[in-house]
């Protein structure tokens, strides 16, 4: 009979109770053909930053992925790397692989796709807050030459006394919205 098995470590520092991750998925264990999916973690428990956040995950088909960070008190913006399997490229050689960088900032998250050195893909997601207080997400997609914007939708609206005391309506404005002067690149 297959069965599932699972292997957890704990990563835990400080006290900290929220340090257990899953270090290896095995399904049809006990059978000829067990499929196993394994998970690496950055081990430095001196730095809070990396310590227990993923490193690589493998799994049984061959595909991988490969995650580094930059993130610590120092960086002003903080990025994840993620390199993925494409064409048979070893996770040795992950520079010539599928790879995703997304740059943190206040209010914008950018994520440039390539294949090697080849930039294939960029995108940026720009919160701004409007001076009524409303919140807009903005998408936008370079192809090479400009900007264009995907979508634009209000993600949250100033909430008035009449919100805060249960009698408003359920009309909160929520439709598309075209973006305004603050999303100029």
């Amino acid at each position: 009979m297959s069965q599932t098995r699972e292997i957890y470590r704990d990563f835990s520092t400080n006290g900290e109770m929220s340090g257990r991750r899953l270090m290896l998925h095995e399904v049809g264990n006990g059978s000829d053909n067990p499929r196993a999916t394994t998970y690496m973690y950055y081990e430095d428990e001196g730095n809070f930053y990396m310590h227990g956040r993923i490193k690589s995950i493998e799994q049984a088909d061959g595909s991988w992925q490969y995650h580094e960070f930059s993130d610590s008190a120092a960086t002003p913006v903080p990025t994840e790397t993620i390199y993925r399997s494409w064409n048979d490229v070893a996770i040795a050689n992950r520079a010539s692989a599928l790879k995703e960088v997304r740059e943190i900032e206040s209010n914008k998250v950018t994520l440039t796709r390539s294949i090697g050195t080849t930039q294939i893909a960029k995108e940026e997601w720009i919160t701004s807050v409007e001076t009524d207080g409303s919140v807009i997400r903005t998408v936008r997609r370079w192809d090479g030459t400009a900007w264009h914007v995907e979508s634009a939708a209000i993600i949250r609206t100033r909430r008035s006394p009449c919100w805060l005391a249960g009698s408003c309506g359920a009309s909160s404005p929520t439709a598309p919205r075209k973006p305004g002067p603050t999303l100029a690149p």
